[in-house]
């Protein structure tokens, strides 16, 4: 399941779609919060470990 390519392009809409509800709370009431930040940097790192390695997934099975 989490190998498809349906379900990664799902998840990453649901992620696109939380992102966009978190943008006014985001620039009204949490401009200044650490916390937040600290989160926001954290998932960003995730999102960008996970695509390489499924760039490099893709790649293998080019390979093939």
């Amino acid at each position: 399941m989490m190998g498809s390519a349906t379900f990664w392009k799902r998840l990453h809409l649901a992620a696109f779609g939380v992102w966009v509800v978190l943008l006014p709370p985001t620039l009204l009431w949490w401009r200044n919060s650490i916390t937040y930040i600290v989160l926001m940097s954290w998932y960003a790192i995730a999102i960008g470990h996970i695509s390489s390695w499924q760039a490099s997934r893709a790649e293998q099975e080019a390979e093939k």
